[in-house]
């Protein structure tokens, strides 16, 4: 006898929706709900649609680079708790932060300035080897809420300067809190974004650097900061004066862990990973292991020229896997999931 495959909620760009739409075309196929996730409001929308509709698996290929403290807490996974309460099996891409992520402490020296655990203390170095690129460089740090905009009395500033010192651009919005709304160049949230377009390339040893000043509050041992360099083109080239392989930016300075960011990092979601240098890795800030499960890497071709690439791709085909699974067996839970991939992972 056939089974009818579960109600899938997509949460994804539609581009990699197109991986996997094609199942549905079939009566025993999938049912695909494809929601607009776009943005904190439409995601507990979606969400709030997914658990309506009776979806047994919620796919979201993306993560938030604010809305949470990397503890699996936090407003964005508020909303996930919804999900996980009503038994949907949430997976969750781990993000493409591999390497582009540095993790510390809110280390405030004399001057004002942020003290790094770095070989250059007073600043993060990265790279940029093609012209005319575009970084987007955002700072977090570990004073969200579980109320999402509650507002923050700890304000951080993000400068970025060329090797000379000259800065080529900066973020200093102003933190309020309590009752006060935000106005212009104020936010509630503790974040600030810079986005830098058409940076020129530079040589080696004249690496940009990243600094945070602290502007207001009072920062203490269990604080800490978190900071993204994405870049717009990131894929692989041949450096034609080594002939080895180069990224066109890198943050030379990057922790190397600590990169998984909510929804990820809830502890009721199955984070996917892949074997690719860019998959970002844990563990959250409550010391827990992140992703669950780690693909192999495997790129999408598209016949109309469009390659996808990512963590993205994992975790849609594990969903897929999921579907099938849950599909034969109906009590399939989040708890089976693990168990399962430990048994993999402990045989292979």
């Amino acid at each position: 006898m056939k089974r009818t495959l579960p109600p899938t909620a997509l949460l994804l760009p539609l581009a990699l929706a197109s991986v996997i739409a094609a199942a549905g075309g079939r009566p025993e196929g999938p049912k695909f709900l494809l929601l607009n996730a776009n943005g904190p409001t439409l995601f507990r929308r979606a969400v709030r649609y997914a658990v309506e509709q009776k979806a047994d698996i919620i796919l979201f290929s993306s993560t938030f680079e604010g809305g949470g403290n990397f503890d699996g807490r936090g407003a964005i996974n508020a909303a996930v708790d919804e999900a996980t309460a009503a038994g949907i099996l949430w997976v969750n891409a781990a993000g493409n932060g591999g390497g582009k992520v540095y993790n510390g402490p809110v280390e405030v020296g004399a001057d004002g300035y942020v003290r790094f655990r770095a070989p250059n203390p007073t600043a993060l170095r990265f790279s940029n080897r093609f012209d005319e690129n575009a970084v987007t460089v955002t700072l977090t740090w570990n004073d969200y809420r579980d109320a999402e905009d509650a507002g923050t009395e700890k304000d951080l500033d993000l400068i970025v300067e060329d090797a000379r010192g000259k800065v080529v651009g900066e973020s200093k919005l102003v933190q309020v809190s309590g009752a006060k709304a935000a106005g212009d160049g104020e936010t509630r949230n503790p974040r600030e974004r810079l986005v830098l377009a058409d940076l020129p390339a530079v040589p080696s040893g004249q690496e940009y650097r990243i600094r945070v000043k602290a502007k207001a509050g009072t920062f203490g041992p269990k604080d800490r900061l978190r900071v993204l360099v994405a870049p717009a083109r990131d894929n692989p080239f041949t450096d034609p004066a080594t002939g080895t392989v180069a990224y066109p930016v890198e943050l030379l300075d990057a922790s190397y862990g600590g990169e998984i960011y909510p929804p990820a990092d809830h502890p009721g979601v199955i984070a996917v990973g892949d074997t690719s240098r860019s998959s970002a890795v844990g563990p959250t800030a409550d010391g827990r292991v992140k992703p669950d499960v780690i693909l192999t890497a495997a790129p999408v071709r598209f016949t109309g020229g469009d390659e996808t690439a990512g963590s993205s791709n994992a975790a849609a085909y594990f969903a897929g896997v999921l579907a099938v699974m849950k599909a034969d067996q109906p009590r399939l839970n989040v708890a089976h999931v693990r168990a399962w991939v430990r048994r993999l992972d402990v045989n292979e």
